[in-house]
């Protein structure tokens, strides 16, 4: 009898053992994906902020990838870096490691034709062949396609 219960013991500590490595593992693995949706490798947040702006001009702001990076309907554009510093769009896109990718994480995509837009809470970005436009979701999308075909 003794020996029956020292095996159910046992297996109970092997079980919690297990589930305990398997939730430990979830919750590593949840708090490394929210860190990357928010921050880079770099220590610069992948969102950036924004102050709005009435005027709606097609603003070149860097490159990217070969693709021009333009701000429309928005008048200043930052990033946040780990040491709580500020630094601006322009000197952000300058770095060899920023990519087309890391601008659109985290978006809601939607393609239509030549062209895909990733929305977030308060801007979209348009991406087309050629330019990667960050806009105010006040912009209508024709608006700044249009914008881009002149």
């Amino acid at each position: 009898m003794n020996y029956d219960r020292r095996n159910e013991v046992n297996f109970y500590k092997k079980i919690s053992i297990i589930l305990g490595t398997i939730l430990a593992i979830i919750v590593v693995g949840l708090g490394v994906t929210f860190y990357f949706a928010q921050w880079n490798l770099h220590g610069v947040s992948n969102m950036p902020h924004f102050d709005w702006t009435k005027d709606r001009s097609l603003d070149l702001v860097g490159k990217v990838e070969g693709k021009n990076v333009y701000k429309y309907g928005i008048s200043e554009m930052t990033y946040s870096t780990f040491s709580a510093n500020k630094i601006t769009a322009k000197k952000y896109y300058e770095k060899s490691w920023v990519t087309v990718d890391m601008l659109t994480a985290g978006g809601l995509e939607t393609s239509r034709e030549g062209y895909r837009t990733y929305q977030y809470d308060c801007y979209y970005i348009l991406l087309t062949d050629k330019a990667v436009v960050f806009c105010s979701n006040d912009v209508p999308i024709k608006e700044v396609v249009q914008a881009l075909g002149k």
